[in-house]
């Protein structure tokens, strides 16, 4: 079996055991944690994050030339040095920066852009459902 299949079945296994976990015990700390606001938030517009968050990353990285020719690394550090977050003479990776900008951005773009799918989109769907009267 490979290592790859086997993790997918670990992880798979974790998650039917969590799920079981809190049907049978509904007032358990996984329960409480999992039904905290942000996470359900976050569980609502899932989908969205899941259907732009891809297009989202490739329009961020290729679309932001900036970003890539370094710019937002020079403007960070001088930034950052002004404000006396980071000292002057601090080495700092420009790649491991450049994602962190990059991964604010698509993060920031993707909730927005799932918020106003599920908010337009997806609850339109879901009012469709409804029972009907008899």
């Amino acid at each position: 079996m490979a290592r790859g299949t086997f993790g997918y079945t670990l992880g798979a296994l974790c998650t039917a055991a969590m799920i079981g976990a809190i049907f049978i015990r509904p007032s358990s700390i996984a329960a409480r944690v999992l039904s905290w606001r942000p996470l359900v938030g976050l569980g609502r517009i899932s989908y969205g994050v899941y259907l732009f968050h891809a297009p989202i990353a490739w329009a961020v990285l290729h679309w932001m030339p900036l970003l890539r020719a370094g710019w937002a690394l020079s403007t960070g550090v001088a930034f950052a040095g002004a404000s006396g977050a980071i000292p002057i003479g601090s080495a700092i990776d420009p790649d491991t920066f450049r994602f962190l900008v990059a991964a604010a951005i698509v993060s920031a773009i993707t909730s927005a852009v799932a918020a106003l799918h599920y908010r337009y989109v997806e609850r339109w769907f879901l009012s469709l459902r409804t029972p009907r009267e008899e």
